[in-house]
C-alpha cells in the first residue's frame, strides 16, 4: 500500500485478549499559536462547534472534535502545549484544503 506524501500513519492498538490494529490516516497536522487562557479558548471552541451541530469532547490539555461545515464534517483531535494548540485532522471534505482549515482556525483564535 502506498501513501501520498504528507500523510502520516499512526497505529492504534486496542487492549484486549486479542490485539486489534487500526490504521488512521491523518490528513492534516498543524499547530497554531494563541494568546490568552487555554481554558477560555477551548470553551469558545466547544460553544461554537456545538452551536453549529458538531461535537466536542475533551479538556484543557487534549481532546477530539467533529465540526460541521457547509462542505461536510471535519473530524480531528487537539493537544494544547503552552500557548500553542496542535491539531490532527483525520476526516475532512475532499474539496476543503488543509491550508484553508488552518487559515480559518487561526483567524478565529486571534
Amino acid at each position: 500500500m502506498r501513501y501520498n506524501p504528507g500523510q502520516i500513519i499512526e497505529i492504534i492498538t486496542c487492549l484486549a485478549l486479542n490485539i486489534y490494529i487500526y490504521q488512521i490516516v491523518i490528513m492534516c497536522r498543524f499547530s497554531i499559536p494563541f494568546s490568552g487562557d487555554p481554558e477560555s479558548l477551548l470553551k469558545r471552541a466547544r460553544r461554537e462547534i456545538e452551536r453549529a451541530g458538531g461535537a466536542f469532547d475533551g479538556g484543557s490539555a487534549q481532546g477530539s472534535f467533529q465540526a460541521k461545515t457547509p462542505l461536510g464534517s471535519i473530524h480531528g483531535s487537539y493537544e494544547v502545549t503552552g500557548q500553542e494548540i496542535s491539531l490532527a485532522i483525520i476526516k475532512k471534505p475532499f474539496i476543503l484544503s488543509c491550508a484553508r482549515i488552518q487559515k480559518e482556525l487561526a483567524e478565529v483564535m486571534h
